[in-house]
């Protein structure tokens, strides 16, 4: 099983960050996870089980160095309590602080559902969106001035995008004067519709922290389009090939998880930005 409480770390070299990025198991987040820890970076990396761990650290192949500053943990966005169970481990870590929080983990779910903790949001706005927000307010304490979030959106959400995929997925659901009404999903559920939404909302949230919170710095960003992640693992399996391995050919301007988790590594760690 993936140990989740059995490391710990007094210090880290002043140049070399603490980081925590969902999602990690597979996908950007797992090139991420491999690209911060290969630059002497600790990451604290979460994924939905013990198996999807495992197989990210199998994945990784780090050296015996760089696994003594990978720190699994359990986390599924779908759940209030195990976003609470994360912080929980992250706290026994006994870590002086935490540097920059990666919000990557997402979902795209093909039919309209819920989570336990609620049925005012469907699941999609729920694991993109309120999750996030929710590990957010838990870690900021546990953060210092200069320290930074970073929360992966999109934008898809924007109307003007005249992209050849842009133009296959409508905005009606998220143009809807009456949207914040329907979040339930009930009455106009399309799964990249509510994708977008919970997108777009996490861009909102991140202005509220930013103007909240001064001393840290709070990013969003959009990966780009990445075929090979699992954003669509709810998709029927023919869908899921197609995505993978031909999408890459029908919009050039495909990025690979590596490219993307690139980026992801300027914006928390570059002193260029502030």
């Amino acid at each position: 099983m993936a140990k989740q409480q059995q490391q710990s770390q007094e210090t880290t070299p002043s140049d070399h960050k603490v980081i925590f990025i969902t999602g990690g198991s597979s996908g950007v987040g797992r090139s991420a996870v491999k690209q911060f820890v290969s630059k002497g970076h600790t990451v604290v990396f979460t994924g939905r089980s013990n198996a999807r761990l495992e197989g990210a650290i199998k994945w990784i192949q780090p050296s015996k160095e760089e696994r003594s500053r990978l720190y699994p943990v359990i986390l599924d966005q779908e759940s209030l309590e195990s976003v609470r169970n994360a912080v929980k481990v992250f706290q026994s870590f006994n870590f002086p602080s935490l540097d920059i929080l990666i919000n990557n983990a997402g979902c795209s779910n093909p039919t309209l559902r819920y989570t336990a903790d609620s049925t005012r949001v469907e699941s999609t706005i729920f694991a993109n969106t309120v999750a996030p927000w929710y590990l957010s307010m838990l870690l900021i304490p546990l953060m210092h001035p200069g320290s930074r979030i970073l929360f992966i959106a999109t934008g898809h959400h924007d109307p003007e995008r005249k992209e050849f995929m842009m133009r296959m997925l409508n905005n009606d659901a998220i143009l809807d004067p009456d949207m914040f009404d329907k979040l339930d999903g009930k009455e106009n559920y399309t799964p990249m519709g509510y994708y977008k939404i919970s997108k777009l909302a996490m861009i909102w949230i991140g202005y509220v922290l930013a103007k909240k919170y001064p001393d840290i710095s709070v990013l969003s960003a959009c990966p780009g389009f990445v075929p090979e992640t699992d954003l669509g693992r709810e998709m029927p399996w023919l869908m899921q090939v197609i995505m993978k391995n031909v999408m890459h050919y029908v919009i050039p301007s495909a990025v690979t998880a590596h490219q993307s988790a690139s980026e992801y590594v300027y914006y928390t760690t570059s002193d260029k930005l502030e």
